[in-house]
Formats: structure tokens, C-alpha cells, sequence
């Protein structure tokens, strides 16, 4: 099932942004959606698990060295967002091969996320998954139209952004054994650090792509939901 998810938001964002993208509506209800579920999953399911392996200094620490750290890997590419599809018009073709590769980068950490959440609990590993898989779905578009733009062929845009997601399994896989094998206390700093990837990526790119301001009531119905929905699986599953 995690692996389905892995691939199901690139892949149907590839498919939404060759056939017909979605309204702004739609694409602010998922971002919200998502970054509720990203940082309601690190506060009330990592962050703790974190300090029963380690101690909440060491975590703390851990959280903001993982925010670091993907705030730099998103300094050296392109900023990925819903928007991007507007930009750099003139150089499209530059502009899609840029986005693929940094969309192939980008996606490494979200599969080491993943495998972080599977390590301590498989549930947590899919809600993990989940969240990500919704916020690949408007990511995915925003890459996918200026691939389309500069080949002009559905097929081929659609193959080299579902391709991308490849990269995030890659994290997945190599996250999924390093895990398994470390030391509890390098095991807690791991997770902490994927709560401070996931952190990071919610309020610096879904709740700002989501613009909150122009759809408040639905921005905030979709980050509400998301907290019940991650509460009713933590007990429900």
C-alpha cells in the first residue's frame, strides 16, 4: 500500500496536468489537506516517538537540523510550487528541465520521510505516505505543464514526471534499511529529523501555495479534517 501512494500523487498529477488541471479551489483543499495531516502527524506521532528513544533536547535539535537541511536543498533548486507553472515562460524548456531535476532531488528525502514513519509504526509509515502523496498531486502539475509546453506530447510528459517519482521510492527503500539497522538513539534523531522535513515543508510550501487567504474556509475546513482524519487512524487502525 506504501508504494502505491509513493507513486499515486505524481502519477495522477501527471495525468490532471496533460488532461485538465484542477481549480484553485481543489489544488488549496489538497495543500491544506496535506500540510495539516504533515505537521499534525510530526507533532502528536514523531516528535514524540523521538523523545522516547532519545530525550527532547536531542530532538528539538534534530528537528530543526532536518528543517536546515531541506531548506537547503531547496536554495539550490528550483522552488517547487503550483505556481511555477506560470514562470519563466520564454525559457520553457530550460524551465521543465530544472524542474525535473529538481523535482528528482526533492523527492529523495520525502521516500527517507516515509520510511522514517514505517520504522516506528507501518500505520504511521502510511499516514506518512498519504500526506506526501497529496502534496506530490499539485507538485506533479505545476512540473508537468512545462514538460507538456516544451515536447508538445502527453505521453512523454506524462512518463518523465511519473519517472520522477522513482526517486522518492529510491528514498524509501535506502531509508527503510538504514533505519533497521541503526542504533536506537541515531533511530530517534532520524525521526525527529523527518518531523523537521515535513515540518518545513508544510508552512514553506503547501500552506503558502495553498493561499489560505483567498479560500480561508476551505483552507481551514481541509487542515481540521486532516487533524481528525489523523486522529481516527492513530485509533481506528
Amino acid at each position: 500500500m506504501i508504494i502505491i501512494l509513493i507513486f499515486a500523487g505524481s502519477i495522477a498529477g501527471s495525468l490532471f496536468g496533460i488532461i485538465r488541471k484542477p481549480t484553485a479551489k481543489i489544488l488549496s483543499a489538497f495543500l491544506s489537506f496535506a500540510g495539516g495531516m504533515m505537521v499534525f502527524i510530526s507533532l502528536i506521532q514523531l516528535l514524540p516517538e523521538s523523545i522516547k528513544l532519545i530525550n527532547w533536547t536531542i530532538s528539538i535539535v534534530a528537528v530543526i537540523v532536518g528543517a536546515l537541511l531541506i531548506w537547503l536543498i531547496d536554495k539550490s533548486l528550483p522552488h517547487i510550487n503550483p505556481e511555477l507553472a506560470k514562470k519563466e515562460k520564454p525559457n520553457i524548456k530550460r524551465t521543465a528541465a530544472m524542474l525535473v531535476i529538481g523535482m528528482a532531488i526533492h523527492n529523495l528525502p520525502e521516500g527517507l520521510a516515509v520510511s522514517g514513519g514505517f520504522t516506528v509504526i507501518p500505520k504511521l509509515g502510511f499516514l506518512v505516505a498519504l500526506s506526501i502523496a497529496l502534496h506530490d498531486f499539485p507538485e506533479t502539475i505545476a512540473t508537468v505543464v512545462p514538460i507538456f509546453t516544451a515536447t508538445g506530447k502527453r505521453l512523454k510528459s506524462f512518463l518523465i514526471s511519473s519517472i520522477v517519482a522513482g526517486f522518492e521510492f529510491i528514498g524509501f527503500l535506502a531509508g527503510y534499511f538504514i533505519f533497521k539497522a541503526i542504533s536506537p538513539l541515531a533511530l530517534g534523531i532520524a525521526i525527529a529529523l523527518t518531523a523537521g522535513v515535513m515540518i518545513y515543508l508544510s508552512f514553506e510550501e503547501l500552506f503558502p501555495a495553498a493561499r489560505m487567504r483567498k479560500y480561508p474556509v476551505i483552507s481551514t475546513l481541509a487542515v481540521l479534517i486532516s487533524f481528525i482524519f489523523v486522529l481516527a487512524t492513530r485509533f481506528l487502525l
